[in-house]
């Protein structure tokens, strides 16, 4: 699953897809990593069962104290590209050879982190075969409306001269808010 960043101020309109790349990529930094190791299991292109609140996801009594000792989300929170919190707007599919796929529009509500900007409406593409395509398909919408935090970072594209954009979606509870509010503090006093 892969993203690309298009536009020249590397606006992340965010596209995830497995296969033929999207039109209008933009070209690799050269700082930027190939999409491999420890940084591919930060950003998995996977949606948490908990963005779906108690749909899916348990949601734990002890939440604070989880999501601050979550160093799995400091950790995205200090090498992530864009973090935002985003309301999703949108979700649709639609049939592809290799199954249905998805598009995913959000519309961010605040910037939390990171250096790259961010537009205030971005989507993100999800293949059929996904990481993200089981909880699409379980959630049948139930994604609208809903508040997440989005960790967004580029990578290199195996493929070329293309920068694939990988994330991470996360619930928003105030928890999870905090430990990432949190995170950015300690990143600055390093």
């Amino acid at each position: 699953m892969r993203m690309l960043a298009t536009g020249p101020a590397i606006a992340l309109s965010l596209l995830v897809g497995c296969g033929a790349a999207a039109p209008q990529a933009r070209t690799v930094d050269p700082a930027t990593a190939p999409y491999a190791g420890h940084l591919a299991e930060l950003f998995d292109d996977r949606i948490d069962p908990g963005a779906l609140g108690s749909q899916l996801g348990v949601l734990d009594d002890n939440a604070g104290a989880t999501a601050r000792g979550d160093n799995l989300l400091r950790e995205r929170t200090q090498v992530s590209d864009a973090v935002a919190h985003a309301r999703v707007t949108t979700v649709t599919s639609q049939a592809e050879e290799r199954g249905r796929s998805w598009q995913i529009g959000f519309s961010s509500v605040e910037r939390l982190a990171g250096a790259r900007p961010l537009d205030a409406e971005f989507v993100l593409h999800v293949a059929a075969n996904g990481p993200a395509a089981g909880i699409l398909l379980a959630s049948e919408g139930g994604l609208i409306g809903k508040t997440v935090i989005a960790f967004v970072h580029a990578f290199r594209s195996p493929f070329g001269e293309d920068t694939e954009l990988h994330f991470h979606i996360a619930r928003d509870g105030k928890a999870e808010l905090d430990a990432v509010r949190a995170s950015v503090l300690l990143d600055q006093i390093r």
